[in-house]
């Protein structure tokens, strides 16, 4: 009996725990962010404990975001592992992405994530007849469950933008390190969102 009170406290204790942590995580405002900012330009002994605030709101928000939440629509790529440079370069230049997972007879067999820059030096240094496959890095294969600060912390030690997500050995979608970001901060619009809007 002494065991389930115990345990009852310590619920009571968790659950108000949680809602102070809700409700400084609701109250950080859009005026405190912009405060945030000029303070960071001219300098307080205030900016610490602004700061703080912040950097404990956003370990919350993270925390509670699991990969699932931030998934991307799979890309699929109509490219055999033997297509050479010179025929991707006109799909890679008319597209809006600069990373593109590589996939064998099926999305379930990632071989690889292309980067279009290395597509692109590669053309220039005159290797046109090099396999794409060839050209791919590693692909980071991540669990739907995987944690989005323990996915930052990967993108950031493995120097990656892209994950693809699997469950089971099945492609479920690709996260990249702007999904997740723009899951703590909102949308990131980047030149040509701007343009285009």
């Amino acid at each position: 009996m002494a065991t389930l009170i115990l345990l009852f406290v310590a619920f009571i204790m968790l659950s108000g725990l949680m809602a102070a942590v809700d409700a400084a995580v609701l109250s950080v405002t859009q005026p405190e962010v912009e405060e945030l900012i000029q303070l960071q330009r001219y300098g307080s002994k205030r900016l610490s404990q602004v700061k703080r605030r912040i950097r404990d709101s956003v370990v919350v928000i993270v925390i509670a975001t699991n990969t699932i939440n931030v998934l991307g629509p799979v890309l699929v790529s109509h490219w055999a592992f033997t297509l050479y440079d010179s025929q991707a370069a006109g799909e890679v230049q008319d597209s809006e992405f600069s990373r593109y997972p590589i996939f064998g007879a099926t999305i379930d067999e990632v071989q690889g994530i292309l980067l279009a820059r290395d597509l692109f030096r590669a053309i220039i240094r005159g290797d046109s007849q090099e396999s794409v496959l060839s050209l791919a890095v590693e692909p980071l294969v991540v669990d739907p469950e995987y944690r989005s600060d323990d996915l930052l912390t990967m993108f950031r030690d493995q120097h990656v933008h892209l994950a693809v997500v699997q469950s089971a050995g099945r492609t479920l979608g690709i996260v990249t390190l702007e999904d997740v970001l723009e899951q703590l901060v909102g949308a990131i619009d980047d030149e040509k969102d701007v343009s285009a809007g």
